[in-house]
């Protein structure tokens, strides 16, 4: 008992250290109810499924969820709007603020569509403009995987045995960007050619290179993802794994890939997301399997987030980590 409430005492003085000095912030959602945060959430297996999540630089997030498919809007923790989608959940639904609109892209429908970032108006359907002569394969399009940059949208199509011009092309995948009007810009195939077909399913490589904007900054005891540019830095988001601490941690980097700086947010083994939510599941495969994709940790602005849950207690969280206030600390 003395030791549970001193295990108690330090999470909270651990805890305090860190969100007192307002570097890190914390938001907690209801789900499933009616001025919650939709999404799919298995108690037995206490796995949550949440299609999408962004979010702006003066901290308004939405989330995308549930069946049928909402798009909701919170202030804060104040609900702005909420308005169903589609009729069908989406295996992952990818969602991008982009001058006055919110757009989704629903592998489910493979439908990009436009919402007001207020909420109001119409839901504008735009139909993505894939012919057969802009992908390797004979049938329709169907993406496993979707990147929302800036500038387009990129679709990922994995095949694991296709002809291009009669010749055999080893496995790999279709990579076609499209415009936010839907219209088509470019395809490309990125074969792998010393893949095997039971192995390629899964390629890390090809998808932080091709799809998610990544690339893994490795160091003796940290590994983590790049997640943009801010000040100059390059922001990567991971965890220092050592003999004697473990942390998640934020690494800042010069245009070379040096490190110039790095803050750490400790946990204690027995509770490593005490402070840093578990992260929200992203994408289904298929009923038994499902995974977190880089997105759920994104930069914005000075800002970044992740969206992660307590399951138990029916809660999404978001966290914020500040990066200018870290830079002003040390």
């Amino acid at each position: 008992m003395i030791r549970l409430l001193i295990s108690v005492l330090l999470l909270q003085l651990s805890f305090s250290a860190f969100a007192g000095d307002d570097i890190i912030r914390r938001w907690e959602f209801e789900i499933n109810t009616q001025d919650g945060v939709s999404c799919t959430y298995d108690s037995e297996s206490n796995k949550l499924l949440l299609s999408g999540f962004e979010a702006s630089d003066d901290s308004l997030f939405y989330f995308a969820g549930g069946t049928p498919l909402r798009l909701v809007c919170f202030d804060g923790t104040k609900i702005v709007f909420s308005r169903t989608i589609g009729d069908i959940n989406s295996a992952s639904a990818f969602l991008k603020l982009r001058g006055d609109s919110i757009y989704l892209f629903n592998n489910e429908t493979v439908s990009l569509l436009r919402v007001h970032k207020t909420g109001t108006g119409p839901v504008n359907r735009l139909p993505i403009m894939i012919s057969e002569s802009h992908s390797s394969t004979e049938t329709a399009f169907v993406p496993t995987d979707c990147y929302m940059s800036d500038d387009d949208v990129v679709l990922l199509r994995q095949r694991n045995t296709i002809t291009v011009n009669d010749t055999y092309v080893f496995p790999g995948y279709d990579v076609i960007h499209v415009g936010y009007d839907g219209r088509f810009v470019k395809w490309k195939w990125v074969g792998d050619n010393e893949s095997t077909i039971g192995n390629c399913y899964f390629n890390n490589d090809i998808l932080n290179q091709y799809l998610y904007p990544s690339k893994t900054l490795k160091l003796k005891d940290f590994v983590g993802l790049y997640k943009g540019d801010w000040n100059g830095y390059g922001i990567y988001w991971g965890e220092t794994l050592h003999a004697d601490k473990a942390s998640w941690t934020v690494v800042f980097t010069n245009k070379d890939n040096d490190v110039i700086d790095s803050y750490h947010i400790s946990y204690h083994v027995d509770d490593k997301y005490a402070v840093i939510p578990l992260p929200v599941l992203t994408h289904r495969i298929d009923d038994e399997t499902a995974y977190t994709s880089p997105s759920y940790c994104i930069l914005r602005g000075r800002y970044l987030y992740m969206v992660g849950y307590q399951g138990e207690k029916g809660r999404i969280i978001v966290c914020r980590v500040d990066l200018q206030k870290i830079k002003e600390g040390n």
